[in-house]
């Protein structure tokens, strides 16, 4: 086994740091390494996704360490850890000695030269702004280690590459990610949740701060590299020499996943770019969708609902495909007698996103066809597979008809489609895009009459939804009294939503928080008012909408109601979904999404 320097825990004493563990000492190690690597000077611009993969590496092994109470002192670490404490500074050594081994004079094949030159990595190498990319650590850990190894240490300032290699700095990572891999299964299984949560947190804020088209493509790119089979028996090879156990699918899956979403947030951002001049050189290959043929498609009458005048949904036939149909109405043009092509631009926009085959599963929406131009009614379809695996017939049925219709489903199958439609919102936004309708009424299950399975909820009603920072796609408040119930306040008037600030997830997780609240209760948010059902359109106006935030933080007995149909716990989510707390993806994370995780039945 390879072996790197380092010092005796009981010789820093006499240099005022007391007695540092050998395996925080290996850590600081690491981390230094990795910093040098991830900022080196002269990678070709092509090749900056390994950038990003080797800070997704530093991050997981920073993860690591803060679930794992790593510290300054001997035996911070939980007992397990402890039991396999050499195991763990045999992996933090091996881990060092890949990375140092990129430009440590005494290797064979060293491809980094020392770099005196001080300042940031160069812009013209097209990585100037990676810093800001990526998440910079808020740990007081990681700080600790940096300032230790600097005192402890001889490292360079900062590196560059004399000759770039891109496989052998793709097989490196490859083993690093190894055995990050290998340190994740020595956790027992409570910090092994810790770890898959800290990671989630960690991609939400990736996402959150890569914007642009091609960063966004790195970000895919990093996160899509595979195994060659030569890289895989290697890594096997060197995790056996270690009594390591071999990989684990789940961080695969969490690179995958970050992968999707960060592919569909670069479509997401070209696709509705406000001019051509600002399409990006690199194209996702997605633009807007030409119309179906709407002799194509045969439409069943359906049954306006209770809720609207119009018809919302209907059941069809496309291509001798079973198909259902959301609506979307519009006003003509009076001057030319059809539709604004603004409103066929946005329609067509919104056709191509939910169509993508690439689209992520987490978002839980149906599978789209296309859309087709219902001139004689004034509306446009957006056309919708059904599932294959359902029985039911006719148009799918919305979790607010069942809250109305159906005995209440065990408080079990709420909490897990509370969680699944949380999980679906954080997913949404992390790719900035705005459902802007969210609603019970826009929940749809393909259910059997009495049926109360909930386990498989679509989110539809898009029409509404726009990218978060496209200030044209917008539209005005619903005039349905009802819809109103579930909009934040601010989102009411047409000067908030239309606006320089426009509309925001914050008034996304407002409308979560109010379906929530007739989740936990299964009731219509407009009975646990107290309105009647007789009364309903005249009693609901602007002035009295308007006021339903504040009347739920204000009456404390509307959350006593969820505490006592559904626990404390339920009821917490609730509350800050409706108060709010800021637009950071991980907030909802934190606030809503693990929290329903913590409900136990």
């Amino acid at each position: 086994m390879r072996t790197s320097h380092k010092m005796d825990p009981v010789s820093l004493t006499g240099l005022g740091l007391g007695v540092i563990s050998l395996t925080f000492q290996l850590f600081s190690g690491c981390l230094k390494a990795y910093n040098l690597l991830a900022d080196a000077r002269g990678m070709p611009a092509q090749f900056q996704y390994l950038r990003i993969r080797v800070r997704t590496e530093q991050h997981r092994l920073g993860n690591w360490a803060l679930v794992a109470n790593l510290t300054e002192q001997s035996g911070s670490l939980s007992t397990s850890l402890q039991l396999n404490e050499a195991l763990v500074q045999e992996v933090l050594r091996e881990q060092e000695t890949i990375l140092t081994s990129f430009w440590k004079v005494s290797h064979p094949h060293t491809l980094m030269i020392d770099d005196p030159k001080p300042g940031p990595v160069s812009g013209t190498e097209g990585e100037a702004d990676l810093q800001e990319r990526v998440p910079q650590s808020k740990s007081s850990l990681e700080d600790r280690a940096l300032r230790f190894v600097e005192k402890m240490r001889r490292y360079p300032s900062r590196i560059r590459w004399s000759t770039f290699d891109r496989e052998r700095l793709e097989t490196s990572i490859s083993q690093l990610s190894a055995l990050n891999d290998a340190m994740m299964s020595l956790l027992d299984s409570q910090q092994q949740y810790k770890f898959h949560q800290a990671q989630i947190r960690t991609s939400m804020q990736v996402l959150h701060l890569n914007k642009k088209v091609d960063h966004l493509l790195q970000l895919f790119q990093a996160n899509s590299m595979q195994l060659s089979m030569a890289q895989f028996s290697q890594n096997l090879r060197l995790l056996h020499s270690m009594q390591l156990s071999a990989y684990s699918s789940e961080p695969q899956e969490e690179r995958q996943t970050l992968a999707t979403l960060a592919r569909f947030k670069a479509l997401n951002v070209e696709i509705n770019l406000d001019s051509d001049d600002e399409r990006s050189n690199t194209s996702t290959g997605i633009f807007e969708q030409p119309p179906l043929d709407p002799r194509s498609c045969t439409i069943f009458s359906s049954v306006p609902s209770s809720y609207s005048p119009e018809e919302v949904r209907s059941d069809g036939i496309y291509e001798n495909i079973p198909v259902w149909i959301e609506w979307k109405y519009y006003e003509p043009v009076l001057h030319i007698g059809h539709v604004d092509p603004h409103t066929q631009v946005r329609i067509s926009r919104l056709s191509a996103l939910l169509s993508n085959p690439q689209k992520p599963t987490q978002f839980h929406t149906p599978s789209c066809i296309g859309y087709f131009n219902d001139v004689s009614n004034y509306r446009f379809g957006l056309v919708f597979r059904r599932p294959i695996d359902v029985s039911s017939v006719g148009v799918p049925s919305s979790l607010f008809d069942l809250i109305i219709s159906n005995e209440k489903p065990s408080l079990s199958m709420r909490v897990h489609l509370a969680h699944t439609l949380a999980t679906a919102v954080q997913y949404l936004h992390s790719t900035d895009w705005l459902h802007k309708a969210f609603r019970s009424q826009n929940v749809v299950f393909f259910t059997n009459p009495g049926d109360t399975d909930i386990s498989t909820p679509y989110l539809c009603g898009f029409g509404l939804s726009r990218p978060a920072q496209n200030t044209e796609m917008t539209e005005q408040p619903d005039s349905i009294p009802l819809y109103n119930l579930y909009r934040h306040p601010l989102a009411h008037s047409s000067i908030a939503v239309d606006g320089k600030s426009g509309f925001k997830k914050a008034f996304d997780v407002y409308s979560l928080g109010i379906v929530l609240l007739e989740l936990a209760l299964w009731m219509p948010l407009y009975r646990v008012l107290g309105v009647d059902d007789r009364n309903l359109q005249r009693s609901l106006q602007p002035g009295v909408t308007k006021k339903v935030r504040e009347l739920l933080l204000r009456e404390s007995r509307y959350l006593e109601m969820v505490k006592a149909s559904a626990g404390d716990v339920f009821a917490d989510v609730i509350r800050a979904c409706v108060e709010g707390f800021g637009e950071e993806g991980e907030s909802l994370h934190d606030k809503v999404v693990v929290r329903l995780e913590t409900i136990s039945i």
